[in-house]
């Protein structure tokens, strides 16, 4: 379960870059995130206010991340096609302003904030109540995350040697596989037709929740709580064949 911990917070880092996308023209106003790309895979916007760009007509703004309830004030400049944010103790960041959408390219991720947010829901399956523990029984691998908004394929939301864990459930118990490692059991109880598992520790805590749906897939809902912030993370798994 450290190393799961490790990877959502390394995803967490990873996806605080997308706030750097701004846009330009008479930039000012409240930008959304519109599309994108990650290894050249398009993901889905799950909640495009999640992550938004305030851009006011003195140069000043807020990066805002709904998701942690978290603010950041900043100062922009444009120039030749170019947006720069600054921010206190921050590395400025470059924007450049495509098509009336601002873009954010960097290595593997490309992002385009818009002005207008698409609230068109993305379409889930309904959840399942199950009736026993047993219900969660067999071998989970990973299929979509959500995170700032965002859903990416798994495959997509890591790099390198990074991966997410499988899970073994049996009767309840819940083992977190990774390739080349040992199985990592943590305890999970059941409830109100769900598993839940609260990990209270001194500098973290972590609330997670599996949950079956309706298409046979399954859903694991983390929050994480650290240093003041609040990070949610949803997990989507399939039965392996």
């Amino acid at each position: 379960m450290k190393k799961l911990i490790s990877l959502v917070l390394a995803l967490a880092l990873c996806c605080m870059m997308i706030p750097a996308m701004a846009e330009s023209d008479s930039l000012a106003g409240v930008w959304y995130i519109g599309h994108g790309t990650i290894n050249g895979e398009p993901v889905v916007v799950f909640d495009p206010e999640a992550v938004t760009i305030t851009l006011l007509e003195d140069g000043t703004g807020i990066l805002a991340a709904m998701a942690v309830g978290q603010q950041i004030d900043c100062k922009w400049t444009y120039a030749d096609g170019k947006l720069t944010l600054s921010a206190e103790g921050q590395n400025d960041i470059e924007c450049q302003v495509v098509d009336g959408e601002i873009a954010l390219v960097q290595d593997a991720m490309e992002f385009y904030m818009t002005r207008t947010p698409d609230d068109t829901p993305v379409d889930l399956p309904g959840s399942l109540v199950a009736e026993s523990a047993d219900a969660f029984d067999g071998t989970w691998v990973p299929s979509k995350v959500v995170m700032w908004g965002l859903m990416v394929d798994a495959a997509s939301a890591v790099s390198g040697t990074a991966s997410i864990a499988n899970l073994q459930i049996e009767g309840g118990n819940v083992s977190f596989v990774m390739e080349g490692s040992d199985p990592e059991p943590q305890d999970f109880s059941f409830d109100n037709g769900v598993l839940t598992s609260v990990q209270d520790a001194v500098v973290y805590k972590v609330t997670s929740t599996l949950t079956l749906l309706e298409d046979g897939s399954m859903m694991y809902s983390v929050l994480t709580e650290a240093m003041g912030q609040s990070m949610p993370t949803t997990f989507f798994y399939v039965k392996a064949e």
